[in-house]
């Protein structure tokens, strides 16, 4: 019914939102010290993966396995931040504009063909997230600057493991991407630690589970499918945060919400079944 690439960019949006709500319940630990116990932890799991499996550190393309890294950890931890200080649903939406940014970046940087028909779809998913952006009231400018950073540098962290598709295995690239992410965060995370109880680590190696598995999925289902019809699934976080926000945290949604997200499920229902014609190549 759907393909591998869309199939496989399902799980990862889920596994995301699962992360996400740890991330939430854990917002009285530090930024870093959640990036960096995250990161060590899939550090070592990919680090014994590429060993059993013989494939070399080094990659092939190791400019952009590096700045992949880089740009994944900004934005990473500037969505940590947003996480912490406002509500998952709004943090969230924000977040999700990084499909919108993906899909320019690689529309201009990698000449990927982009149907008006399928920018349409975007207009219908962004007008959904605009609705529920209207109706929450809790955002500062300060959040909204860190929360649309935060989606510039996924959309350019997506585009770079794009490039990657033909050079290095999707392990490699998140290796590099969660070592690099470890190496960064530390020198911050020693200067607010807290030790942690039992829970937490509990709670702390799920996340690290999780984000091995989203991380690795995501990665193949970029290197296999097209980036503009790949990137709006990235939208059903929302719907995710919406659902376990109110669960968890009794962030409660109202008519407004429901009709972004139907607004937010048509555009990506129509990206995914209807298909768009290309243009004759001049």
């Amino acid at each position: 019914m759907f393909s591998t690439g869309v199939q496989l960019m399902l799980i990862s949006t889920l596994s995301f939102a699962f992360i996400n709500l740890i991330i939430k319940e854990l917002s009285y630990i530090s930024v870093f010290q959640i990036v960096f116990l995250r990161s060590i932890f899939n550090s070592i799991y990919s680090f014994i993966y590429l060993k059993k499996h013989r494939i070399s550190l080094k990659g092939n393309y190791q400019r952009n396995l590096i700045l992949r890294g880089i740009s994944g950890f900004i934005a990473f931890s500037l969505f940590v931040y947003t996480i912490q200080n406002m509500p998952l649903a709004t943090a969230v939406t924000i977040q999700y504009l990084s499909p919108i940014f993906t899909a320019l970046i690689a529309l201009f940087f990698l000449h990927e063909h982009f149907p008006i028909l399928r920018f349409v779809f975007y207009i219908i998913a962004f007008l959904g997230v605009f609705i529920i952006k209207r109706v929450d009231n809790s955002v500062s400018y300060l959040y909204l600057i860190v929360g649309l950073a935060s989606s510039f540098f996924s959309g350019v962290s997506y585009n770079l493991v794009r490039t990657l598709r033909n050079t290095d295995e999707p392990e490699l690239v998140v290796f590099y991407f969660v070592f690099i992410a470890m190496l960064l965060s530390f020198p911050f995370a020693v200067l607010e630690w807290k030790t942690l109880s039992w829970k937490e680590v509990v709670m702390v190696l799920s996340m690290a589970f999780l984000t091995q598995i989203a991380q690795t999925t995501m990665t193949r289902a970029y290197q296999i499918e097209e980036l503009s019809k790949l990137s709006i699934l990235n939208y059903l976080g929302i719907l995710y945060a919406i659902f376990l926000g109110y669960l968890f945290f009794n962030e409660t949604i109202n008519f407004y919400h429901i009709i972004g997200m139907i607004c937010i499920l048509s555009g990506i229902l129509a990206n995914i079944f209807i298909k768009v014609p290309k243009e004759p190549k001049k």
